[in-house]
C-alpha cells in the first residue's frame, strides 16, 4: 500500500511550522511577560525578607556571645574592666591584634573565630548578607577595614525621649566629651529597662550621608524600607526607616 505524500496543504496561512500562527506566539510570549512582571516584586520580596533573616541571624549569635563574654568579665562591657576607652560606633567586619576599637575583637573566640592575631580576618557575622551581595570588590577578606555594616550605640532609648547618659560601650581616644572607658551592664540596666535599648543597628548611606572619613557602607537600608535591631536584652526588632533616614 502506498503511504500517502505528506504536503503543506493542511496548513494555515501564517503559520510557524508547529501549528501556532504568529499572532499566537506572541500572545504566549506577552503572558509569559505578564507572569513575570507579576512575580518579580513577590521573588524581590522574598529575596529581602531571607536576608533580613540572615542579618537577624546573626544579631543572635553576636548576642550569645556578649552573654558569654559578660558571664566571663564581671557583666562589663567590651573591652572590659580597666579599660581607658572604648569601641567605635561603626563597626567594621575584619579583626586582627590591632582592631581594639571593634567588638569582633573582643567576641571572636566565642564566636568560634580565631584570636585575633597580626592576620586580618572576617568576622561573617558582622557582615550584612544584604550588604555582601553589594560588595564591588569580590573579596571582601581584602576591604576588611573598609566595610562598616552594623552601627554599635546603646544611648537609644524605644519610645521616649531620653538616652541613655553615656555610652555603654565606651569611645575611643581622640573625641574630647565623648571618649571614655566602657560600663558593666548593670549600669545601662539602672537608667533605662535593657528591654528598650537597643545596642546593634543596621547602618547605610541614608542614615549617615556623610559617612565616616570615606568609609564604605551600604548606599541604602539594605532591607527595604526597615532596619534590623539587637537590644540588651537579647530581643530582635525591626523599626521603620523614618522620613529623615535616620535610626
Amino acid at each position: 500500500m502506498n503511504r500517502k505524500r505528506e504536503t503543506s496543504k493542511g496548513r494555515r496561512p501564517g503559520s510557524c511550522g508547529g501549528g501556532f500562527t504568529l499572532i499566537e506566539l506572541l500572545v504566549v510570549i506577552a503572558i509569559i511577560a505578564i507572569l513575570a512582571a507579576l512575580l518579580l516584586p513577590a521573588l524581590t520580596r522574598a529575596t529581602q525578607r531571607a536576608t533580613q533573616a540572615g542579618c537577624m541571624s546573626n544579631f543572635r549569635q553576636v548576642h550569645v556571645a556578649m552573654q558569654l563574654w559578660l558571664d566571663d568579665n564581671q557583666d562589663w562591657l567590651p573591652p572590659g574592666q580597666g579599660a581607658a576607652y572604648g569601641l567605635w560606633n561603626g563597626q567594621f567586619v575584619g579583626y586582627n591584634q590591632s582592631s581594639t576599637g571593634d567588638l569582633a575583637y573582643y567576641l571572636a573566640t566565642y564566636l568560634a573565630y580565631p584570636a585575633p592575631d597580626a592576620t586580618m580576618r572576617e568576622a561573617k557575622v558582622m557582615l550584612c548578607p544584604g550588604f555582601a551581595r553589594s560588595v564591588k570588590d569580590g573579596n571582601v577578606t581584602s576591604v576588611v577595614t573598609t566595610l562598616v555594616t552594623y552601627y554599635l550605640d546603646g544611648t537609644s532609648i524605644d519610645g521616649s525621649t531620653n538616652r541613655v547618659s553615656f555610652f555603654p560601650f565606651g569611645y575611643p581616644a581622640g573625641d574630647p566629651g565623648v571618649s571614655g572607658p566602657p560600663h558593666k551592664i548593670t549600669e545601662v540596666q539602672n537608667q533605662a529597662p535593657l528591654t528598650q535599648v537597643w545596642y546593634i543597628a543596621d547602618v547605610d548611606s541614608v542614615a549617615w550621608p556623610g559617612g565616616w572619613g570615606g568609609i564604605e557602607m551600604p548606599a541604602k537600608p539594605v532591607h527595604g524600607s526597615t532596619r534590623n535591631y539587637l537590644y540588651f536584652d537579647g530581643h530582635l526588632g525591626k523599626k521603620k526607616v523614618k522620613p529623615s533616614g535616620g535610626l
